[in-house]
């Protein structure tokens, strides 16, 4: 990824076709407002279209114009268009964007889930575009191969969503471990979502690696590492219970009658699980 910065740097400030592509989600469009930021254009305007959502003819109008309306095409001026899913574009019009790259310098970063070569030997991008699109090729690796990207989405999305539902989430270690150590298929989109889940539906202030969803913690080796005996297990469980009575009833007298124990013992369970508290004189 650094490589990819470093490029992105040296063709900020000229006006040549890109190609970025990578898994869905992996942050491509994210990438392509970033090189336009970092040029000294960076105040022009940026368009994005979708070419998998609209048929050719609005696809054409939008881009090129048609009758007496302009396309972003012309009225880009010095700012950038994003063209999304390159290969859902009709060959006709493929034709009419090569020809305007040529003759009117626009600058161009058409995206892809998919590599251009492949794409090229499949039959859905045209020679022409192909070679103006060869020039800057850029990769955007999964996130799960990026792990400060990943960390920066992880930290984003957690205050996002701790102020949305007005909580005060924390990870244990182990659990932002296991947060770093997961695949993530569908990369940004899926942090997004898994986050927001875990901050919504949260028992506690506290999130450790057994309480992330299955499918982070079923493999992780931080959800067994350490903690593989009853002895772990049931105080994982009892922490658990302690920690959602405290939360329902708050005082001691309420909290041991709900748990069968006497105020003394909730008072130690309190102060052995519950983060900052102190028993009240």
């Amino acid at each position: 990824m650094q490589d990819n910065l470093r490029l992105a740097e040296k063709i900020s400030d000229v006006k040549i076709p890109v190609y970025i592509w990578g898994e869905e989600g992996c942050g491509k469009k994210n990438f392509a407002k970033a090189l336009h930021k970092i040029g000294r254009r960076k105040n022009e305007s940026v368009e994005v279209i979708n070419c998998a959502l609209f048929s050719d003819k609005i696809l054409e109008s939008v881009l090129f114009g048609k009758d007496d309306s302009v396309g972003i095409i012309d009225t880009i001026g010095d700012g950038m268009i994003i063209i999304e899913n390159i290969e859902a574009m009709s060959k006709y019009l493929q034709y009419e964007l090569r020809r305007c790259i040529e003759q009117k310098e626009v600058r161009i970063a058409a995206l892809s889930n998919f590599p251009l070569e492949l794409l090229y030997n499949e039959g859905k991008i045209i020679p022409e575009l192909f070679h103006s699109l060869s020039v800057i090729n850029i990769n955007i690796p999964p996130l799960c191969e990026r792990l400060e990207d990943l960390k920066k989405f992880i930290e984003i999305y957690i205050d996002i969503y701790n102020k949305k539902y007005n909580r005060k989430i924390t990870f244990t270690p182990k659990a932002y471990s296991a947060l770093l150590k997961y695949n993530w298929p569908d990369n940004v989109s899926r942090v997004k979502f898994i986050i927001e889940r875990i901050i919504l539906t949260s028992d506690g202030d506290k999130v450790d690696v057994y309480n992330l969803p299955k499918e982070i913690s079923v493999n992780s080796h931080e959800n067994y590492e350490g903690r593989f005996s009853l002895k772990n297990e049931l105080e994982a469980f009892e922490r658990e219970i302690v920690l959602n009575a405290y939360e329902k009833y708050k005082t001691t007298v309420a909290i041991a009658d709900y748990l069968g124990i006497s105020q003394a013992s909730a008072v130690r369970k309190l102060q052995k699980y519950a983060e900052g508290y102190k028993k009240r004189k």
